[in-house]
């Protein structure tokens, strides 16, 4: 998700049923783990997302995910001392 959010930085999430497209998550998925994505657009009970980085083309874009796959909505951000 760089350049809004960098490696080292730790995000506080916050479990939330009131997801608008635009809104940072950070999504489990089966292949890669937790990620942090940016919602694209909501559907019924499924999202779909995409990243901050053009340059960067993400298998985990352009899927559709179940809400219930959403570990949380990102509500702050802390840099970390090497992000600095």
């Amino acid at each position: 998700m760089e350049p809004s959010y960098k490696e080292g930085e730790i995000v506080i999430c916050f479990r939330s049923q009131r997801l608008k497209p635009n809104d940072v998550i950070a999504i489990s998925t089966r292949d890669y783990g937790k990620v942090l994505k940016r919602i694209t657009s909501i559907s019924n009970d499924e999202i779909t997302v995409s990243s901050d980085n053009d340059a960067y083309s993400s298998p985990v874009n352009n899927i559709s995910y179940k809400f219930k796959s959403v570990v949380g909505k990102v509500i702050l951000k802390i840099k970390s001392i090497r992000s600095r």
